[in-house]
């Protein structure tokens, strides 16, 4: 521009170029429309103009991923994009339904962060994520169209025309990597008891050898041990901790698994207290209480019998409040 401009100051006045670098900025705009599409990459990348990433979430891709499905990957993101009937419901009334999601680039990252990890939990320990938005074609025109209308117009007095939102379509590049497989499941904590639960550490174990790698399937199998311990007399068995230890270089993994099943108990004899601080008072007999429970001495404890007999206590409908605990 700065070696043209001299050759025109000489042969035209100085309005003529004004309108010259207004055609010639006109142009600009008209030209950058025309592309393909405008398109923002992960947070590494050059940003866009701020007005432009305020736009609408109206796709949402995801490529590169083989062993998750899409809808699955969705259902994990915040990013979101607004189905048809909520839309139309917002259209008719405001307080109903929902419009498309605005863009938002630190929901972006956030998305990608969470992905990756989603992706480790499901055995692709290397897998990496990263994101890019393209603008829709028609709405970059219609945008850049605004702008050179508005300046065109910005001296006229003319009360300027709100900036239509541009549509865009979030893309998730997923590289998920080799799948890790379980090499060793070792269970601590837990060798103390008794020979009947053997084959529930052992042969019965839903995690084993060979298999990929999952968070979500240790967790059930963590619970699964929980869920029989309170069912045999260990009302305050816990989960200790859960360890992943993977070697550099191999695509394996050892899962170490730590429970504190605390002390065994037996029923022993029931014991029923009132509250004598109730200001209504009032007294069920005993053996109506009792009818209620499916509780026998000496037997071991189990966590759904003392729910069951909470349920039949409820039925009574007599209790504002009541509960069944243990005197160890």
């Amino acid at each position: 521009m700065n070696a043209i401009t001299p050759h025109y100051s000489a042969a035209y006045p100085r309005n003529a170029l004004r309108h010259l670098g207004l055609w010639i900025a006109t142009m600009f705009l008209v030209a950058s429309a025309s592309l393909a599409e405008a398109q923002t990459s992960a947070p590494e990348s050059e940003a866009p103009p701020e007005n432009i990433t305020s736009g609408k979430v109206v796709a949402l891709v995801f490529q590169g991923n083989k062993a998750l499905s899409s809808d699955e990957l969705a259902s994990v993101t915040t990013t979101k994009v607004t189905g048809w009937i909520s839309r139309e419901l917002h259209g008719i009334l405001n307080s109903l339904g929902s419009d498309y999601q605005s863009l938002s680039l630190t929901t972006l990252a956030h998305d990608t962060a969470v992905l990756k990890q989603y992706y480790q939990n499901h055995g692709f320990i290397d897998a990496q994520c990263t994101y890019a938005v393209r603008a829709n074609r028609e709405d970059l025109h219609t945008y850049y169209e605004q702008i050179r209308r508005e300046r065109l117009t910005r001296n006229s007095g003319t009360k300027a025309t709100p900036v239509s939102p541009v549509g865009d379509t979030v893309i998730f590049t997923i590289r998920e990597g080799t799948p890790y497989t379980i090499s060793r499941v070792a269970i601590e904590g837990l060798e103390s008891l008794p020979n009947e639960f053997q084959p529930e550490l052992t042969e019965h174990v839903t995690i084993k050898s060979g298999e990929r790698w999952s968070r979500a399937a240790a967790a059930s199998e963590v619970q699964r041990l929980i869920n029989i311990l309170i069912e045999n007399g260990y009302p305050n068995a816990r989960s200790d901790s859960m360890l992943v230890q993977h070697t550099e270089g191999f695509h394996t993994v050892n899962v170490l698994l730590y429970f504190r099943p605390g002390h065994r108990y037996r029923y022993g004899s029931v014991h029923i207290d009132f509250d004598t601080t109730s200001i209504e008072r009032s007294r069920v007999g005993a053996k109506v209480i009792l009818a209620q429970l499916y509780i026998d001495s000496g037997h071991w404890y189990k966590l759904s019998e003392i729910q069951r007999s909470e349920a039949a206590l409820n039925k009574l409908g007599t209790f504002d409040l009541f509960r069944i605990s243990l005197d160890t």
